[in-house]
């Protein structure tokens, strides 16, 4: 009994510091194939302040659509906006969306999982330039890094988030 008592005092004590994968709630903001953004390979950019999402929204999301769709409104202060950038591409078919996995966070890195779409060999495409990118909220949380991961585990970029 005291064995077992004792086994079960250690797991407590350092069994619940093992590091293991917590799932997060994120969701979609935006999508568009033509981010008007300079970023010609894969980026993150993270946004925590409401006037910079003002204009990132206004450049990257509503350039050129009419009627220029509203800027979501999110609470800055328990989320942040991770813009998610694939970068210049030469033709049509290229994009981005969020995994039904979604994210993760583990050992203080918070993974987005995403699914990347490349245009069919066997398809015709546009020959014109493309710049996909997806927004997402995501709550604040105890990370130090995002890392964005394709479908096939791939990391596709990383950033170092201030805290």
């Amino acid at each position: 009994m005291r064995t077992s008592l004792f086994t079960l005092l250690l797991l407590l004590t350092f069994g619940t510091g093992c590091a293991s994968k917590q799932p997060v709630a994120v969701s979609d903001l935006a999508q568009s194939q033509q981010c008007q953004s300079p970023h010609t390979q894969y980026d993150i950019t993270v946004v925590e302040e409401p006037e910079r999402w003002d204009t990132l929204f206004s450049q990257q999301f509503a350039s050129g659509r009419l009627p220029a769709p509203e800027v979501p409104d999110i609470d800055l202060s328990l989320n942040q906006i991770v813009i998610i950038d694939l970068g210049q591409k030469s033709t049509t078919g290229y994009g981005v969306a969020r995994s039904q996995e979604s994210a993760t966070i583990e050992n203080g890195v918070l993974t987005i999982t995403v699914e990347i779409t490349s245009p069919d060999t066997k398809m015709m495409h546009a020959q014109m330039m493309t710049h996909p990118c997806l927004a997402l909220k995501v709550p604040k949380g105890d990370y130090k890094k995002i890392s964005i991961v394709d479908q096939q585990g791939l990391v596709l970029a990383e950033v170092s988030v201030n805290r």
